[in-house]
């Protein structure tokens, strides 16, 4: 009797070698096809656990910041947040819980845990430092839809402005407002990919008519000035920061930047010799 294992017409190598190829390709073609979804080990399916998960701690969060905005009105210690604030923390740490947090919105409850009381005193520190590292860790993946549903972008702006919040936590919500808000205003990420505005340079004349006659109008008003008041002004240096960066008006009447500045460097030149020899004059004048 014949087993499933054994023939009676063994396959050529050449068959045997034409299958072993073909289920390689096969494997292949299957290890780059996208990763399946989580599951245990019974078969159950984990993104529908996670979404339940997720919804009951949404729930939990809600209720814990109305019963903290009760007790705050009755001037009771505010602590259902913070005692909840573990489980807030190891949820969103949680990689396959990504998705579920936009898809259950529970942006909405860290809003409500973030928002002041109704005395307007903020959240306890905890919950501010804490929320503000979770924020950053999922800022990549937050999405404008995401942000709309929540309500989260305002509560965020209100930390960054406000003189109550330490500056480590305003400087935080500053680097979350300037990640959300790059994919509205279309900016990259990039500094080199920065388009930095420049200021349009007015119609001058030409540089060498216009340093000649700088250099002539120092010359004259030269002898005019005290003796006593030399090296009295003290150039001091000006820190400002520029949302639009300076355009250079040397050589704005003339041609190229090459000549103009050449036709700057000739002037400079002259109005030096002019100068020096205003003052070999003087010293020869007073002996």
């Amino acid at each position: 009797m014949l087993t499933p294992l054994s023939s009676p017409h063994p396959r050529p190598p050449i068959e045997r070698r034409k299958n072993l190829d073909t289920r390689i390709n096969t494997a292949l073609k299957a290890g780059k096809r996208k990763p399946k979804r989580r599951t245990k080990d019974d078969g159950e399916d984990l993104d529908p656990a996670a979404d339940a998960e997720v919804a009951e701690l949404r729930s939990a969060m809600l209720n814990a910041a109305d019963d903290d905005v009760l007790s705050n009105e009755d001037r009771k210690p505010a602590l259902a947040k913070l005692r909840l604030l573990p489980r807030v923390v190891d949820g969103l740490q949680k990689q396959h819980w990504q998705q579920s947090i936009f898809d259950s919105n529970l942006l909405e409850a860290v809003r409500r845990f973030l928002e002041p009381l109704p005395d307007k005193s903020l959240p306890a520190l905890n919950i501010q430092r804490e929320l503000f590292k979770g924020l950053e860790k999922l800022s990549p993946a937050i999405d404008t839809i995401s942000l709309k549903m929540s309500g989260l972008g305002k509560v965020v702006i209100f930390y960054s402005r406000n003189r109550r919040v330490e500056p480590d936590l305003r400087r935080r919500a500053d680097r979350l407002i300037e990640a959300w808000s790059r994919p509205i205003l279309k900016r990259s990420a990039s500094y080199r990919a920065m388009e930095i505005p420049k200021a349009a340079a007015p119609y001058l004349p030409s540089t060498a008519r216009l340093l000649d006659s700088q250099s002539q109008a120092a010359s004259q008003s030269q002898g005019q000035i005290d003796q006593s008041r030399r090296n009295v002004h003290i150039p001091q240096p000006v820190a400002g920061g520029f949302k639009v960066a300076p355009r250079s008006l040397v050589g704005a009447g003339s041609g190229g930047e090459g000549e103009a500045g050449d036709a700057s460097l000739r002037a400079a030149n002259l109005g030096r010799e002019r100068l020096n020899a205003f003052k070999r004059k003087v010293r020869e004048a007073k002996r």
